[in-house]
């Protein structure tokens, strides 16, 4: 094939948010030992032995309970208590209580590694301990996300950082630290850690304790797209790093948790542009063409790799690709008028969608009728249409409509109304 038609590479990325999640999250925003004693539980049909060892952990940990009382007045305290617990397991490895009250000192003392590990293992003594494991983790993940929120605040990223993921160490069925990873690690450039603590966040809310409140689904629905969003600036990233590979897995990934986002569509046809992976890339201009089907760069994604198939196959003039390629082309330079720059953003029971219609083929003045379909983590949410008279060619009129949407909108889809 002789002719060619230039792509161009304006990567169509969200940018990656640079707010936090902020305030108390996931339990008490202090981590204290439980004030009501040892625990109550039967393990395999039987309490487990309060001795020695048991009680006066928990005397120890009961004195921190004591108000105002200062880091240094309670460390000692803390010490104690956990001496105390790891006697008791060295005299009787098999007693769920002592690793149990071992994670409590352990969370005083800010070892929350360490703290994890004991009540791992109290759980596998004992599964009957883990409603007080899970408060306990609770408390432990409020203090360390909450502290990172102060240093977020005293900007000193560095040790906000250390604290949420402290947090996440602790008790991994919240999102908000992860989050809140992911867009630091984004802001230092770590693209690699950036990735993984998005990915962490999503799969956060798939542990999180059932919220099925208004609120609750809300906070779910806008956690979900930001983390989202998250992770196509992180590819974008990759993108501009030329680490196509990376972009693509990236991307790749945001096509399969919102298979509508016309951003992860066009950014991973791009990635697999810019590799010749014509084959792969078919599929992928297909359904960019199928969401965002006014924009001239999507037809011209999709006619270069027919193309690019014609031409590596060495094909000749009755290739159906060849055809293929012709025919999208013709398409995309038939347009009656182009649409670019479409963006959605949330509001309280709405979202917005806006964008640009460029004028081309339509004349001057004629009504042309978009049909726009708005999707969230449920699903589609709802569909609503605007008319805009079409601008001369290579003139712009912007349009903007507003849709329902009971919760965070993370894409789109349209069509022209014939």
């Amino acid at each position: 094939m002789t002719f060619d038609r230039g792509l161009v590479l304006a990567l169509g990325v969200a940018a990656v948010s640079g707010a936090c999640a902020a305030g108390s999250a996931g339990g008490t925003a202090a981590v204290k030992p439980s004030a009501s004693g040892l625990p109550q539980v039967t393990c395999n049909g039987t309490a487990p032995a309060v001795t020695t060892f048991a009680t006066s952990a928990q005397g120890a940990l009961t004195r921190t309970l004591i108000p105002g009382m200062r880091p240094e007045v309670s460390a000692p305290l803390y010490q104690q208590a956990l001496a105390q617990a790891q006697q008791g397991m060295a005299a009787d490895a098999a007693n769920p209580l002592y690793p149990f009250l071992a994670g409590e000192a352990q969370v005083g003392l800010h070892q929350l590694n360490e703290a994890d590990q004991q009540f791992t293992k109290a759980l596998q003594l004992c599964p009957g301990l883990e409603e007080e494991v899970v408060n306990a983790r609770k408390g432990a993940y409020s203090a360390a996300f909450n502290a990172g929120v102060g240093s977020l605040q005293a900007n000193d990223t560095a040790a906000a950082m250390a604290s949420f993921t402290r947090a996440t160490t602790i008790y991994n069925r919240v999102p908000d630290a992860y989050f809140n990873l992911g867009v630091l690690y984004a802001q230092t450039g770590d693209v690699a850690h950036s990735v993984q603590f998005y990915r962490e966040a999503l799969a956060s809310l798939g542990r999180a304790e059932p919220d099925t409140s208004a609120a609750g689904r809300a906070t779910a629905a806008e956690t979900r797209a930001n983390s989202i969003v998250g992770l196509i600036g992180a590819g974008g990233q990759y993108f501009q790093k030329e680490n196509y590979p990376a972009a693509v897995d990236v991307f790749r990934t945001v096509t399969q948790l919102d298979p509508n986002s016309r951003d992860a569509w066009y950014n991973l046809g791009l990635a697999l542009y810019k590799q010749s992976r014509w084959a792969d890339l078919v599929p992928v201009a297909q359904r960019i063409v199928r969401i965002d089907p006014l924009n001239y760069n999507g037809q011209i994604i999709l006619f270069n790799a027919y193309k690019g198939m014609a031409d590596a196959a060495g094909s000749s003039r009755n290739d159906p690709n060849r055809q293929n390629a012709l025919n999208t082309l013709a398409a995309a330079d038939a347009m009656p008028v182009q649409v670019e720059g479409i963006t959605v953003s949330n509001a309280a029971g709405s979202a917005r969608i806006s964008g640009t219609v460029v004028g081309a083929k339509a004349p001057t003045g004629r009504p042309v009728t978009l049909e726009f379909t708005l999707y969230g983590a449920g699903g589609r949410m709802g569909t609503q249409t605007v008319t805009v008279n079409a601008p001369a060619k290579d003139a712009k009129a912007p349009f903007e409509l507003t849709i329902p949407a009971t919760s965070a909108a993370t894409s789109f889809s349209y069509r022209l109304v014939p």
